[in-house]
């Protein structure tokens, strides 16, 4: 009986997943009306026009102009930062590559330092540690009873016995 609701839930499973991945044909014509411009806008609605049947009469050229869009100020202001025009001091000679004795040294000064940084973490936390320990070698126990008994007592709380 568990195999079978297994299975089950398997199929269902797999079938929800797969109809999720699977876009909808309706979101596609709203996809078209994102787009940036006219031409756009009409190429993607013409993609997904119902299909015409060859009984129907040709669509008749339309007797408006062209659109041509002009050329704005502002297009062009970001026309020229998208494609900036070479200059003199654009086109500079590249820096030469430093020498490998330069590298080395960078290198080294690098590791040096990384190494420092490490000791001292490694310093620090053998520090705590060390105080951790410290501190705990100051609490005591009671031999008859074993409760922790802070350093100064000289009796113990629980079974009221000198320490």
């Amino acid at each position: 009986m568990s195999t079978m609701r297994f299975r089950r839930s398997v199929r269902w499973l797999l079938a929800c997943s797969v109809a999720a991945s699977v876009p909808t044909a309706s979101a596609a014509p709203e996809e078209c009306l994102t787009l940036r411009d006219n031409y756009a806008v009409a190429g993607c609605a013409n993609k997904y026009a119902p299909a015409t049947s060859g009984t129907a009469q040709p669509m008749r050229p339309s007797t408006r102009p062209a659109y041509q869009p002009s050329r704005q100020p502002i297009q062009a202001a970001e026309q020229a930062l998208l494609f900036p025009i070479p200059t003199a001091a654009s086109r500079a000679p590249a820096p030469k590559p430093e020498s490998a004795a330069i590298v080395a040294e960078r290198d080294r000064s690098e590791l040096i330092r990384r190494s420092e940084m490490g000791a001292a973490g490694l310093a620090g936390v053998g520090l705590l540690f060390g105080v951790w320990r410290w501190r705990a070698s100051k609490v005591k126990t009671c031999a008859s009873c074993g409760t922790r008994i802070t350093a100064g007592a000289a009796v113990c709380k629980r079974c009221f016995r000198s320490v």
